[in-house]
């Protein structure tokens, strides 16, 4: 009994006799194959063998190494089985080791170690702690339930319904138990079906599956707490319903089975509604860590304490939305996984707080896809990271065994993150906001083209940058902001407020791809596919804090070819001028407005001639005409859209009233840049024409 349970020296095996082939198929509705365990009443054991189910590596160990220490004192017992995880890009690190003696913190093993093993954490610079070590979890358990034959187990929770409905649901408590060889390619190695609340799993241990962990289907209210479920071959842990509460399980080891197109997951809820996640490790999966859907944005239940790493996705979410046109993200560390830390493509505004991200080949890939979208631009989609941080290097990685590629890697090299032009990791790729949705599997997960009719930008609120370094060769640099190459077209806007660069140079903190050469031609023009959406982008510091510079500060790239060439899409020549439109920064000095808005080519000689004047300026007309409507959407104020009245004053006044400007004032835009053509520009640079 719960009271009673079996004591630590006691041990209870439970053998199925799977290889007889007995079945059971008395009642109508229900079919129970041989090496099943059906519960369609209540079962229920109780082991107090562990009181600590699993924990942290306390120190750092190398390899060959017959000891460990670990962060809490264990009462594990010689001979019994222990897993320690992965702590590099390859989830199949993680080892199984064999307790000799064990002395409080210390564990001796028979076995020597095979790899690497973090214990320790990494500081940033404003001496906050980041903890980065491996987990250690005990599977054995004092009752042991196995088949004769491996791959024949499982244990089926259902209900059903008698001809006189009576209806009949399985209730199942499990605590402190070892579940070994289960399941199949057909089936996990736990299933519930169609039950309600009452049922819990708590610190028992379920390795070596055959197919999945531990799946529930159109079921509400179980709660699992304290378990390890270690090499399956599918899904650790998969449930669809709602109610369901996840606090601090540990899966380790999630190979994909040759026989799924779905991408496999140590922990998966994308299809469960209401679920508590507290505290939760997926560490080591051959594709995701967490595949999630994300919580309501005013939901008072946040998720918290949750860890990926050691996979090729930290965290998943994938063409999912919350309740009230806003998706929550919230409660996660994700560190050494080999594309993404969080890789979220949403179909509305998505909040992201309180996560942390490290040591992964790109932070966070952010994008906002709004697959029917009406003829007016949709309006105020927006991309909010909160509260969090994001470390390329951290002082525990390993220039040459951390650099090792997974085997999973291999497999699903289309997939693979954009690379960094410059060799390191990337903190956040450029945000996409668009109408067109990705095409997983034919394409790989970045690949999105920018939509015209989507208004949003991205804020980015009380986040850190840390050790964006050269990360291992001389010529790597790791880059806080990427935009991906294979976006077009102007690009969504990022606004910073409240956030830090620690100790990063400004060569780690933007990367612009420059322009292509074409040589028969002998001028700079953009790439090919880039000829009708330029690449344009806009970076505002709020209150200077990232750039160190007095406030507000805009970064953009510089090249002035960029801004004429690819996006007014005229031709220059050696004999034209560069006429730069700017907004005057003294006579809207209550505005600070600093922002080149436009370039265009025009010759100063044919000025009198009036005809070719006419065309340059037609042409920086149809220029603006092809803004995307988020860009041109202005109310009398100069602000942009419905935007809240706190944001735009002060987010985006300069940028949409310099819009304003434009679109609404065509004659005055007209009549200084003939002025500038006549040579009375008054800017100190002639190139500038002061509008």
């Amino acid at each position: 009994t719960l009271e009673n349970p079996l004591e630590k020296e006691q041990k209870l095996l439970i053998l199925l006799r799977a290889s007889e082939g007995i079945f059971c198929d008395r009642f109508n509705g229900i079919h129970i194959d041989a090496g099943t365990i059906g519960v369609y009443g209540k079962v229920q054991l109780y082991s107090a063998y562990s009181k600590k189910s699993w924990t942290h590596l306390g120190a750092d160990i190398a390899s060959g190494n017959e000891r460990i220490i670990v962060e809490d004192a264990v009462d594990w017992q010689p001979h019994d089985k222990i897993i320690l995880s992965s702590s590099s890009y390859e989830p199949h690190e993680a080892e199984v080791l064999t307790v000799k003696d064990v002395k409080g913190h210390h564990i001796r093993v028979h076995e020597r170690l095979k790899h690497r093993h973090i214990g320790g954490a990494h500081v940033i610079e404003d001496g906050r702690h980041i903890r980065l070590a491996a987990e250690v979890g005990l599977l054995t358990r004092n009752i042991r339930i196995q088949p004769d034959t491996s791959c024949k187990g499982r244990l089926l929770v259902g209900s059903f319904r008698k001809s006189n409905r009576e209806e009949f649901s399985g209730v199942l408590h499990l605590l402190n138990v070892e579940i070994q060889h289960f399941g199949s390619p057909r089936y996990s190695s736990i299933e519930f079906s169609k039950v309600s609340a009452e049922s819990w799993i708590i610190s028992s241990s379920l390795h070596q599956s055959c197919g999945g962990g531990i799946h529930a289907l159109d079921s509400h209210g179980i709660t699992l707490k304290d378990n390890i479920v270690f090499d399956t071959a599918g899904h650790g842990i998969d449930l669809e319903g709602e109610a369901y509460s996840l606090t601090n399980n540990l899966v380790v080891l999630m190979t994909q089975p040759a026989w799924s197109a779905t991408w496999v997951a140590g922990i998966k809820v994308n299809r469960a509604m209401d679920v508590i996640l507290h505290g939760n490790v997926a560490a080591g999966s051959e594709r995701i860590g967490f595949h999630i859907r994300g919580h309501g944005c005013s939901s008072k239940v946040l998720w918290s304490d949750n860890v990926a790493h050691s996979s090729l996705h930290g965290l998943h979410l994938y063409k999912e939305s919350g309740p009230d046109g806003c998706t929550g993200v919230s409660g996660f560390l994700s560190f050494k996984n080999f594309d993404y830390g969080a890789m979220v493509q949403v179909e509305n505004s998505v909040v992201i707080e309180n996560v942390t991200l490290v040591d992964n080949a790109v932070g966070l890939l952010a994008v906002v896809c709004v697959s029917s979208a009406p003829l007016n631009p949709i309006k105020n989609m927006q991309i909010v990271l909160r509260s969090s941080v994001i470390v390329a290097t951290s002082s525990s990685f390993d220039c040459i065994q951390d650099r090792m590629k997974p085997h999973s890697a291999n497999l699903t090299s289309a997939d693979r993150a954009p690379s960094n032009p410059k060799g390191g990791r990337a903190g956040i790729l450029w945000p996409v906001f668009t109408s067109e949705p990705n095409r997983w599997p034919q394409e790989p997960w970045h690949k999105v083209r920018n939509g015209r009719l989507i208004s949003g930008i991205m804020k980015l609120q009380d986040v850190t940058f840390s050790s964006f370094v050269k990360s291992c060769y001389r010529d790597d640099l790791d880059i806080c902001i990427l935009p991906s190459a294979e976006s077009a077209g102007i690009m969504h806007p990022i606004l910073a407020e409240r956030t830090r660069m620690l100790k990063v140079k400004d060569k780690n903190k933007f990367y612009f791809p420059p322009l292509y050469p074409r040589k028969d031609l002998e001028r700079v023009i953009c790439p090919e596919s880039d000829c009708e959406n330029p690449r344009k982008y806009l970076f505002k510091d709020l209150d200077g804090r990232a750039l160190g510079l007095p406030p507000p500060v805009s970064v953009f790239p510089k090249i002035e070819a960029e801004w004429t060439e690819s996006f007014f899409n005229t031709e220059k020549k050696k004999d034209r001028s560069s006429i730069l439109v700017w907004v005057n920064p003294e006579a809207h000095a209550d505005t600070k407005l600093r922002i080149q808005v436009a370039c265009v080519w025009a010759d100063p000689r044919k000025h009198q001639q009036g005809s070719e004047t006419g065309k340059e300026i037609k042409s920086v007309k149809d220029g603006f005409s092809r803004l995307p409507r988020w860009m041109l959407e202005s109310s009398s104020d100069g602000t942009l859209g419905d935007h809240e009245p706190s944001d735009h004053n002060r987010a985006l006044g300069n940028y949409s009233y310099i819009v304003s400007l434009l679109t609404v004032g065509w004659d005055v835009l007209q009549a200084n840049f003939a002025k500038c053509m006549a040579k009375e520009c008054k800017a100190a640079n002639p190139k500038q024409a002061i509008l």
